[in-house]
């Protein structure tokens, strides 16, 4: 949605003066911080109003008119952007040694599982050790691809799909037991 939020900017659908509302720099971009900070200048170069920290309490307002009378302000857009990138890396880096740890104790216990998720046409067996293909689902899974590889594009198979009245997948939320 940010992408067509730019768009729009852009092509001034949305007017110079508008605000964008966003809880910290994060949520607008968690790249790297020259690349972000790219994207920040567009919009305030756009006439847009950066409004930051509006949930937290710490409210900032970013605008053209601001930032030249206060050009000290960029130092905290940069901090700011500088952390969303490190705190997305660590994330990335976290995430990625929790799944290669799974995978090791998958190879070690002689296990394929890696978690309880995965895709749509497969179930976990009621023992959790193994997955089973979902013949039904794959039979829809075998179809789009047949198609695809007929020459049809994603929305030629999504609008035959929904006029043979396939539902698409939903993930099944087993019984969870909240945690008091």
């Amino acid at each position: 949605m940010l992408g067509q939020f730019f768009d729009d900017v852009r092509s001034g659908r949305i007017p110079k003066g508008d605000l964008l509302l966003t809880e910290s720099f994060d949520r607008l971009s968690r790249d790297e911080p020259l690349k972000a900070f790219d994207l920040f200048r567009e919009l305030v170069e756009c006439g847009i109003i950066l409004v930051t920290g509006f949930l937290t309490g710490s409210l900032q307002i970013y605008s053209r008119e601001r930032l030249k009378r206060e050009p000290w302000a960029l130092h905290s857009v940069l901090g700011e952007m500088i952390r969303a990138h490190s705190e997305s890396l660590n994330k990335s880096e976290r995430v990625a040694a929790s799944h290669e740890k799974k995978r090791r104790d998958g190879r070690k216990n002689g296990s394929p599982i890696m978690g309880r998720t995965c895709p749509a046409w497969l179930d976990l067996s009621t023992d959790s050790t193994r997955y089973l293909v979902n013949e039904e689902r794959a039979a829809i899974v075998r179809r789009m691809f047949t198609e695809a590889a007929s020459g049809l594009g994603n929305l030629q198979i999504a609008n035959r799909l929904n006029r043979d009245g396939i539902a698409p997948f939903r993930p099944v939320i087993k019984d969870r037991q909240t945690k008091g």
